[in-house]
């Protein structure tokens, strides 16, 4: 597409502003140049709709002012030759106060093409060659930007890894399931093969982690964490996983200040990281009971409520949190039209999972519903889980149990049963 004969004129205007810092008690200054020179310009500066100073430039084009105090400057420029086309815009300047001036310089390269003829292209190519260097620079910085960016997620994300292969062969999902299964002398032995795991697959390590979880082996998942690389340590499943098991080893302090620290993040902002820390309070508040110390316990009651509310506002697909809640709010009467809703909104979020199963048993067992509550133990019952998992599910069943005979609501001899039968799985070797 080329450009029309007819076009009499073009003004391009290319504006520059640079700043520098000059540690010198020297006045701050605000200078410019227009290139090819503009002799006996008018340039005003101006704070706000008031004129501060004005001059001309002199014949190389210059123009300055000096002795400013800080504050915000505009510069203008008046009695702009007619035969120069459109006048440079104005440019805004801070001049900031202390000992470090700050010198802003401000260039305007002005270019006009009389005619748009034959000779358009030679002029533009004229202007190209005199200052395609700046361009490059822009281009490489630009190049520069998107390498650090790609290098900044790749830490983020950490390494791609493909496979990982030892002297003895490529350890595998089947392995660690079967390891997962035999306990944890065999998740030892296959942390052997994977070993080093700071050079393992990301996903071998994570699943390993998870699996020394499921046996309630705390020591050997703070060993493999400190094997981890830097950025899949701080990976938000890890740590919230620490906080699970820090608080289940009894160290209830360092889980909730790794979980505090994890809601800071926004991806840590979830209904995992917000049920974990709510069962924190809860086993708080029954170590406060066991104590006698009913006030503390009140409190620590209603931080566990209010964290695993937090966690199904999160999440409200995810039944957990909003379960635990309505089970703790079994020994709270202050929020009964909440409890109401919240049963509903629960009933609506549980999946055909174990945890949706027994989360169906737990809030058939709430809501005094026999057949539900059977046919959800038998589901629960059958569906793949850990020793861990069936254990949590009995504690929340007896703790309605408790709060149900101490308040004296009804509690069948059903309710009895299946929780007897909960009991029995939880506790069998």
């Amino acid at each position: 597409m080329g450009l029309r004969s007819g076009a009499s004129r073009l003004l391009v205007f290319v504006a520059l502003v640079a700043g520098f810092a000059v540690a010198r008690p020297a006045a701050a200054q605000i200078s410019g140049r227009f290139s090819p020179p503009v002799e006996g310009v008018t340039v005003v500066l101006l704070r706000g709709d008031q004129q501060v100073a004005s001059t001309s430039t002199s014949a190389d084009g210059s123009f300055s002012f000096s002795g400013l105090a800080p504050g915000t400057y505009r510069v203008e420029v008046r009695n702009w030759p007619s035969d120069k086309g459109s006048p440079p815009p104005g440019q805004r300047f801070t001049v900031r106060g202390g000992t470090a001036r700050r010198t802003n310089t401000l260039t305007f390269w002005l270019y006009q093409i009389d005619d748009m003829g034959d000779d358009a292209w030679s002029q533009l190519q004229s202007i190209w060659n005199e200052h395609r260097l700046v361009v490059y620079l822009a281009a490489a910085l630009l190049v520069a930007a998107l390498v650090a960016r790609n290098l900044l997620r790749r830490r983020a994300w950490g390494p791609r890894v493909e496979s990982t292969s030892r002297t003895e062969g490529p350890v595998s999902y089947p392995e660690l399931e079967a390891a997962r299964e035999e306990g944890v002398e065999e998740l030892d032995r296959y942390r052997q093969r994977l070993a080093p795991l700071a050079k393992a697959h990301p996903r071998h390590v994570v699943q390993l982690y998870l699996a020394y979880r499921d046996h309630k082996a705390w020591s050997e998942m703070y060993s493999v964490i400190k094997e981890m690389p830097a950025w899949l340590k701080g990976l938000t499943v890890v740590r919230q996983q620490l906080g699970f098991a820090l608080n289940r080893d009894g160290k209830d302090k360092e889980a909730e200040k790794t979980l505090r620290k994890l809601l800071k993040k926004g991806d840590g902002r979830n209904a995992e990281t917000y049920g974990i820390l709510a069962r924190v309070y809860k086993d708080r508040w029954e170590r406060a009971v066991d104590a006698g110390d009913t006030k503390g316990a009140a409190k620590l009651l209603e931080e566990a409520i209010n964290g695993y509310l937090a966690g199904f506002n999160a999440d409200p697909g995810n039944a957990y949190p909003g379960l635990n809640a309505l089970t703790l709010m079994e020994f709270y009467d202050e929020r009964p039209e909440e409890r109401a809703s919240l049963l509903r909104e629960v009933t609506v979020a549980v999946h055909a999972t174990y945890w949706g199963h027994a989360a169906r048993l737990e809030l058939a067992v709430l809501s005094d519903e026999e057949d539900a509550a059977r046919e959800a133990l038998e589901a629960a019952l059958a569906s793949p889980h850990t020793r861990w998992e069936i254990e949590t599910t009995f504690r929340n069943l007896r703790l309605v149990r408790t709060a149900r005979m101490q308040y004296g609501r009804p509690w069948a001899d059903w309710q009895r049963e299946v929780v007897a039968a909960v009991e029995e799985e939880a506790t069998k070797e």
